[in-house]
């Protein structure tokens, strides 16, 4: 009897859903959220702050959305007719390359409107979409897209684009993403980048004097222009090389042509993303001698550069000592000032910062620097080392936050600190200690540091 009800229930939630579920409008509008870090207050707490976007039911209980790119997405809510949330949903996968989101309910929500990845149509669509690669954001990411002219939106859902009466995928940008990337984000539901990138990068446009130096009269190609560090392949690239051939593809035609093949030929293999244990082979034109060269991708990362872009899992490390707050310098750090950054910021640090752009240091792992001095007695002259850079300490060059963290760990008296201005300042270890205790009471802080020793 106990079996026959529990059946009785089940066949109930499946053919009576909107019993246990709320009907929604076609046009699905949500709000997401997102952890917003301040970079140049490292010490502050993080708050959410919240964005309207358009999702697309694709199941009973899973929804893709497109959130703004490279952000800390937290959760997200439905939104009903009157704009007050109704459904909290959960972050399943989150691509900070593109901003595509998946996020699940529980319970499952019914709408109108569900639109299945088998609903996509994948061979019609592609007959009419020119195949182009496009790069997003800071990390310049390639991926395979389309452009969407002769596309239009769907009335009932901003983000979908359709042609005629079929659904074609999704638009990031002026871009629009097909079945082929969507059902690789779900399959994977990965937080974090999914796909890989080529490590370098190249000049496609390429004058006939160039030609002829780089290939000589019969050869032609592309030439690098940029190997990443961390994820490129340094030591088997250098910039000047002049690639041939890519996977045993000749990169020969117009520019547009030569990107077509350079993209598909490393970034695909058998028509399908290239797995990282599958090889890319180059063959390059070296001082007049053709060689070839193999490495394998890699996810784009910045941790190798000097200067990152923002800091992964947003983890800003700070330290305060005697009311100067150490940090390291970032991207995120200098924009936060705002789309004027370029004029607000300090000129060293910015100038800095754009010429070591994707690039590591000899000796340095990060630029230390004094992001913040709050007013105490015994720093009233040191109010001019704001947004200076920390060269030594104890005459050790500073390589990071946690080396420099580390020197005033384990000094026994005085550490004597070098700035970029030239300017020199000795701390008194009895004397910062009875400092910090005053910071921490009078700016309400728990604690000085959030790096672990």
């Amino acid at each position: 009897m106990k079996l026959l009800f529990q059946i009785v229930i089940c066949i109930l939630i499946e053919i009576s859903p909107n019993v246990y579920a709320k009907e929604l409008p076609e046009e699905l509008e949500v709000s997401v959220y997102y952890r917003n870090f301040s970079h140049q207050n490292s010490w502050e707490k993080s708050f959410l702050k919240q964005e309207k976007a358009h999702a697309i039911q694709i199941n009973r209980n899973q929804f893709l959305v497109i959130a703004s790119q490279n952000s800390h997405v937290e959760y997200a809510e439905i939104l009903s007719d009157s704009g007050k949330s109704n459904t909290k949903l959960q972050l399943i996968a989150f691509d900070p390359d593109t901003g595509l989101s998946l996020f699940d309910s529980s319970p499952f929500v019914v709408s109108s409107k569900i639109f299945q990845l088998d609903q996509f149509d994948f061979d019609i669509c592609k007959k009419k979409m020119k195949e182009d690669f496009t790069s997003y954001g800071e990390s310049e990411f390639f991926f395979k897209g389309y452009s969407s002219k002769g596309f239009v939106r769907d009335k009932e859902n901003t983000i979908l684009y359709k042609y005629k009466n079929y659904n074609c995928g999704i638009q990031f940008g002026s871009k629009l993403f097909d079945l082929e990337y969507l059902r690789e984000f779900y399959k994977k539901k990965k937080k974090g980048r999914i796909f890989f990138h080529p490590g370098f990068l190249v000049k496609f446009n390429l004058s006939e004097d160039e030609k002829e130096f780089y290939f000589g009269k019969k050869l032609d190609g592309v030439v690098v222009e940029k190997i990443y560090p961390g994820f490129g392949p340094i030591g088997l690239l250098q910039p000047q090389d002049a690639v041939i051939e890519v996977n045993g593809v000749t990169l020969q035609g117009n520019p547009i042509e030569k990107k077509r093949k350079f993209f598909q030929s490393i970034l695909y293999s058998n028509k399908k993303f290239r797995k990282k244990d599958e090889p890319v082979n180059l063959t390059i034109r070296r001082n007049k001698k053709t060689i070839t060269q193999k490495y394998f991708l890699k996810h784009y990362s910045d941790e190798n550069f000097l200067i990152p872009e923002k800091f992964e899992n947003e983890k800003r490390l700070f330290f305060i000592e005697g009311g100067l707050v150490f940090s390291e310098l970032s991207g995120a750090y200098l924009k936060e000032s705002g789309k004027d950054y370029r004029r607000k910021s300090h000129k060293k640090l910015l100038y800095i910062y754009e010429f070591y752009k994707y690039k590591s240091h000899p000796f340095r792992k990060r630029i230390v620097i004094v992001n913040r001095i709050l007013p105490d007695d015994f720093n009233i002259n040191m109010r001019n080392l704001e947004d200076e850079m920390v060269q030594k300490a104890n005459g050790e060059n500073v390589i990071s936050l946690t080396h420099l963290f580390a020197i005033f760990q384990r000094a026994k008296s005085e550490i004597l600190l070098e700035f970029s201005n030239g300017e020199f300042f000795v701390f008194n270890k009895e004397e910062i200690f009875l400092v910090n205790e005053n910071i921490k009471k009078l700016y309400s802080l728990n604690h000085l540091s959030n790096i672990v020793e």
